[in-house]
């Protein structure tokens, strides 16, 4: 993926848009304050080894005292009920599904989406790593990264068995 740096209007604050593992590769050494993965992007990574790297290049990239802020669906959840439907979302003549489903022989939740334009549907289905809290947790602490705070809410809500999502927060020391 190409770096694509994002004007924001604040001023000694820069936004890039990269890829997960590629870019991080690239950085410089103690390079950045903060990483932000939100979106539940990071299941998206192929296996637990990409998992791995990236929590190891994510701290080798980040100042001391710098964070990785990561949201992500809470698959503890979904592993239980062995599927997660969550609610559509309609815009005008546009509908969007989503439903996870846990396939445990695998060790991977299928992502269902579909978008309902009102005359035709586009449908995909993509197989994702389901990361828990305690395993997000182990491995960020082997790459050298101190687990922050963690949330159902960006008001600081505890995460429990019935949240669908949280965020979890990783410090350089």
């Amino acid at each position: 993926m190409v770096e694509q740096a994002v004007s924001n209007g604040y001023p000694g604050v820069e936004f890039s848009i990269l890829g997960m593992l590629e870019t991080l590769a690239g950085e410089s050494d103690r390079a950045a304050d903060g990483i932000l993965c939100l979106g539940n992007t990071l299941p998206h990574l192929a296996s637990y080894q990409d998992l791995d790297r990236y929590f190891r290049e994510s701290s080798r990239i980040l100042k001391p005292g710098g964070f990785l802020l990561i949201q992500i669906l809470n698959y503890s959840r979904i592993m239980a009920a062995g599927h997660l439907s969550m609610p559509d979302l309609e815009s005008g003549r546009l509908l969007f599904r989503r439903k996870q489903e846990y396939h445990d022989g695998e060790n991977r939740v299928i992502f269902h989406t579909e978008v309902h334009d009102g005359s035709r549907v586009e449908a995909r289905s993509h197989a994702m790593l389901p990361l828990r809290l305690d395993e997000l947790e182990d491995r960020a602490a082997a790459a050298g990264l101190k687990p922050g705070a963690a949330g159902s809410s960006w008001d600081g809500a505890p995460v429990s068995e019935d949240s669908i999502w949280f965020h979890a927060q990783y410090i350089k020391e």
